[in-house]
């Protein structure tokens, strides 16, 4: 899921990248003051954790959307303002909606990460330090619990838990380990793991990619070949920042960009448990439907295609064996694009939740933390960047970029239309 510089010389370099980038208009970004409330706070508190201990790749993603889904539940548990997600319990008059959410990630959390017992007992207690002493409370903590261990046993069996081995096919035009750290598939169980909000992984359907010998699929590739290699020529300064941000897991840029928005809207912790609880689990369900996809197809990626030209029988593509891409490739196949997928997602569900593709001034993000800086004025900017930034950064074609649009659109529409909705009062 991750991915990382193609070369450590590039990661050395990163400096001089930064004195080009600002010299071309771009800034050294300092931490943005903003207005935290419970779920923001458990949030940071759940990307440390989820970021820095076993298991990672895409159980990141799963641990954050069941962490901010028992919050949302909690939550409605006091005040039932949208619809519960799996465990609809009645809290007791006057329980603390704070206490609530702080008591269900914390039960999330600690069940999926035991070893990080003292750190989440210290973020409880300084979630509950601002809560006044009393029953309120004690039943918001006790309701917060129950909801959130109830909700990771309801996931135990979601087929996360067994492997799936995977053989690459071994005939061109077909994925294999890339350079220049080939490493194993570790992918092939998620297409089986039970989705969150879609009926299945094969829900939506994606068009199949083009023929490793067209025209097209060499259009493609030589666009890559030109702009995302790690020594291009043809890349701008502008396109090799947004390559680097956009290594990032998708949702930080997009959630940073919606937490200023909801803090323009003046979102409640109500409508933030929801937002947040709706982009985490269209994550989870988009890695599912795209990793499916991947093993649909077995689409080489970019620098396979490069470099093994000679053997795909395209002739208009040149073999350039040295060929390194900005970005380091993740090991699984080209199409589609887990970036993109994602990204169409979360512009759906944004464009829903906030009544508009337009922000209502222009938010910005920063990564790798304190480097690049991207300003945003729009939902659809940051997908068209995303998309783009896999291109630049080497490790995608154009079409795995639509195709995972096609998809990742087609979630998001599916969500919001019918999960988390608000109920009449």
């Amino acid at each position: 899921m991750h991915t990382i510089f193609s070369r450590p010389r590039r990661i050395a370099a990163l400096p001089g990248l930064l004195r080009i980038l600002f010299i071309a208009g771009f800034v050294i970004a300092h931490p943005v003051a903003s207005h935290a409330d419970v779920v923001t706070d458990w949030y940071a508190t759940a990307t440390n954790v989820t970021a820095n201990n076993p298991p990672g790749g895409v159980f990141v993603p799963r641990h954050l959307a069941l962490t901010h889904l028992a919050i949302h539940d909690a939550l409605n548990a006091i005040d039932r303002r949208y619809e519960s997600f799996a465990v609809a319990v009645k809290a007791p008059t006057g329980a603390s909606p704070d206490a609530a959410a702080a008591g269900a990630a914390h039960a999330v959390l600690l069940a999926l990460y035991p070893s990080q017992k003292p750190a989440l007992d210290a973020a409880l207690s300084a979630s509950l330090a601002k809560v006044p002493e009393g029953a309120g409370k004690t039943d918001g903590l006790a309701v917060g619990k129950e909801v959130g261990d109830k909700l990771v046993e309801l996931r135990r069996d979601d087929g996360s838990a067994r492997d799936v081995s995977y053989t690459p096919l071994g005939t061109p035009g077909t994925w294999k380990p890339t350079p220049p750290s080939p490493s194993p598939l570790v992918i092939a169980r998620w297409p089986q793991v039970k989705p969150l909000f879609l009926r299945s992984a094969d829900q939506f359907k994606a068009p199949p990619p083009p023929d490793a010998k067209s025209e097209r699929y060499a259009r493609e590739v030589n666009e890559v070949k030109r702009l995302g290699g790690v020594n291009s020529r043809e890349r701008t300064a502008d396109q090799t920042a947004a390559a680097i941000f956009w290594v990032a897991q998708t949702w930080h840029p997009f959630l940073e960009v919606a937490r200023q928005e909801a803090e323009r809207r003046k979102f409640g912790v109500h409508d933030n448990a929801r937002l947040y609880a709706l982009v985490h689990g269209a994550s989870l369900d988009a890695y599912i439907v795209g990793y499916g996809v991947k093993l649909i197809h077995h689409q080489q990626r970019p620098v396979t295609a490069i470099r093994e030209a000679a053997n795909l029988g395209n002739p208009r593509i040149e073999a350039d064996p040295d060929w390194l891409p900005l970005a380091q490739t993740p090991q699984h196949p080209d199409y589609v694009s887990g970036h993109a997928i994602q990204a169409a997602s979360y512009e759906r569900i944004l464009q829903a939740v906030f009544g508009s593709d337009a922000l209502s001034a222009p938010a910005s993000a920063v990564w790798p933390a304190g480097t690049v800086r991207r300003v945003y004025t729009s939902w659809s900017q940051l997908t068209r960047e995303d998309n783009d930034a896999r291109i630049w950064g080497g490790i995608h074609t154009r079409s795995a970029t639509d195709g995972g649009d096609q998809l990742g659109w087609q979630i998001g529409d599916y969500i919001v239309r019918n999960v988390l909705k608000p109920v009449a009062h």
